[in-house]
């Protein structure tokens, strides 16, 4: 095929087949961002409940401290 001459035919095809393929990595790398979006999406969503979790037991904690320190206050109290 190299001994053979380049004809603007030839060129044409090759064009053609060229661009068709190159639509079908475009079309791929679309779904590709477009599972990226919703992959981001969902760790944006996971990170909130997380946080809003690790809020609520940081608050159970802080509550408890504040019973751990009145339960010795009173022992104290009760003993005096």
């Amino acid at each position: 095929m190299a001994d053979q001459p380049l004809t603007l035919a030839v060129f044409e095809e090759f064009e053609r087949r060229l661009f068709a393929i190159a639509g079908q990595f475009d079309r791929v790398a679309r779904r590709f961002d477009t599972t990226d979006r919703r992959f981001d999406q969902l760790d944006a969503r996971i990170d909130a409940r997380f946080d809003h979790a690790t809020g609520q037991i940081d608050a159970v904690l802080h509550r408890l401290l504040a019973l751990e320190d009145e339960v010795t206050a009173i022992k104290e109290g009760l003993a005096g």
